[in-house]
């Protein structure tokens, strides 16, 4: 890419569209990498606290978009809507801003799974602290996350700031 200044910073719309496209590219790799993990599991799919095994899908994920990201800067999900990742250089992004990038989300993709499982776990199945969090109405558990998630991935968010980075649309 030669000129990325004269390149537009990618949409809200865009980024979210894309974000849903590659939740779904994700959730089929994280269903063969859990299909990787059961011979060393005795046949047992799931069970409580395993943190190893949620370490396990945490490098899968970040591996799944550190790999598009430092390679082309283009998940399946932004080809498909004609975004890309780079620096503000033009380059792709490297490993360790890749890192930092996916660290950075890590605090909006819990809150996420927090209030998936707020919503469909049984209030006496709720471990800890989370019970407490039962007490919250669920459409103010959505206002936060959804604000989260739009702030998130406005122009020029933080995550950006901090890896020197923006998302571009890419001309056809």
């Amino acid at each position: 890419m030669s000129n990325i200044a004269t390149l537009n910073i990618a949409s809200l719309a865009r980024r979210l569209i894309t974000l849903l496209y590659d939740s779904l590219v994700l959730f089929a790799v994280l269903v063969f990498a859990s299909a990787l993990t059961l011979p060393f599991r005795d046949k047992e799919l799931f069970s409580a606290y395993q943190p190893l095994l949620t370490l396990y899908f945490v490098a899968v994920s970040f591996l799944f978009f550190g790999w598009f990201w430092t390679h082309g800067g283009q998940t399946l999900g932004m080809r498909a809507w004609r975004l890309k990742l780079v620096q503000h250089n033009g380059d792709a992004l490297r490993w360790r801003h890749a890192l930092l990038r996916f660290l950075v989300s890590v605090p909006l993709w819990l809150y996420i799974l927090v209030v998936i499982v707020l919503v469909f776990a049984p209030h006496n199945n709720t471990v800890g602290s989370l019970s407490l969090l039962h007490n919250v109405p669920a459409p103010v558990l959505y206002l936060i996350g959804g604000g989260w998630l739009i702030l998130d991935h406005l122009p020029n968010n933080w995550r950006d700031r901090l890896t020197h980075s923006r998302v571009v649309v890419v001309p056809k």
